[in-house]
């Protein structure tokens, strides 16, 4: 969650926040620590950890999904050696990582493999996207060396792993949002005066201030049960962390955008903070599809199917 508790913060005091506290920092360390790849862990976990190297994971290609049957890139060869050609989109992180974690496809399925961002044959084009603070990139893959992680063929499951992982992170992440933007709002509200009266008196911009509160209390005790299911390993985490994000997402927004209604038009502005959570819970939002997507998944596991 972001949380550097500083009063009366700068937007760019706030955009380092949000850069320095990414929730997607656990995408590679959670790709490999789940591949069982001893070797692969052994090469590439200690620097991740010291911060001397830069890793992600590159899955979606034609619309922001994590789906297999959307995997089209091939790694060619025998062996853990190969040759990947491909495209991925939206990769987090990818115009400045060391390391890129693909899933591509196999003789004997969907595999991951370890590309170095130098490897020849790999192109990175930055992806624009309205959140700043978080950099996209589209990868494109020629024949680029590539060498498997894990067991060939059965690099979904990890993949999975990684996904639930991430809408996890993403839904404590917006908890954090959630919170700073009432906080700008309640300030302000108490502090912006109209007809010689703090704006807080007025009923409208208190029943919405209330909302956003009782918003940022179901995400906390949502983000509770989340870390429970992770904690015990719950076998059930993978359709909790769907359930959480589709909430936590969803509230983001509109947290976000009630947020702005309450501060106005200086809400809109670059020199006040509050524009850096709307963005970052517009494109959280959407990273690894839509909450549409997830309730898609929730539902069958709702009806015992």
């Amino acid at each position: 969650m972001v949380a550097v508790p500083t009063e009366s913060r700068s937007p760019a005091v706030e955009a380092t926040a949000l850069r320095s506290t990414s929730s997607l920092s656990v995408l590679a360390s959670t790709a490999l620590l789940a591949s069982g790849d001893e070797a692969a862990c052994a090469a590439l976990l200690p620097a991740l950890v010291g911060g001397e190297l830069v890793a992600t994971v590159a899955v979606a290609e034609r619309q922001l999904l994590w789906a297999a049957d959307q995997i089209a890139a091939n790694a060619f060869g025998a062996g853990l050696e190969r040759r990947l050609s491909g495209t991925k989109i939206a990769v987090v992180h990818g115009g400045v990582a060391d390391v890129l974690l693909v899933a591509a496809r196999t003789e004997n399925g969907v595999s991951l493999l370890h590309v170095r961002a130098d490897a020849p044959g790999l192109n990175v084009r930055r992806r624009p996207g309205i959140d700043a603070t978080r950099s996209l990139a589209d990868v494109r893959f020629d024949e680029t060396p590539a060498r498997i992680v894990g067991a060939e063929g059965e690099g979904w499951p990890v993949v999975e792993r990684v996904r639930d992982l991430a809408l996890a992170a993403v839904a404590a992440e917006a908890v954090g949002g959630m919170s700073r933007l009432t906080e700008l709002a309640v300030d302000h509200a108490r502090t912006r005066e109209q007809f010689g009266v703090p704006i807080g008196s007025f009923q409208a911009v208190q029943h919405r201030v209330a909302d956003m509160v009782v918003a940022v209390e179901v995400a906390e005790r949502s983000a509770e049960v989340l870390m429970w299911a992770l904690d015990a390993g719950s076998h059930d985490f993978p359709i909790v962390a769907a359930t959480l994000f589709a909430h936590n997402a969803d509230a983001y927004v509109t947290v976000a955008e009630s947020a702005l209604q309450v501060l106005g038009g200086m809400g809109f502005t670059a020199e006040h903070p509050a524009h850096l959570y709307v963005k970052r819970a517009r494109s959280s939002r959407a990273l690894f599809g839509l909450p549409s997507v997830h309730r898609e998944r929730i539902a069958p596991a709702l009806l015992g199917s």
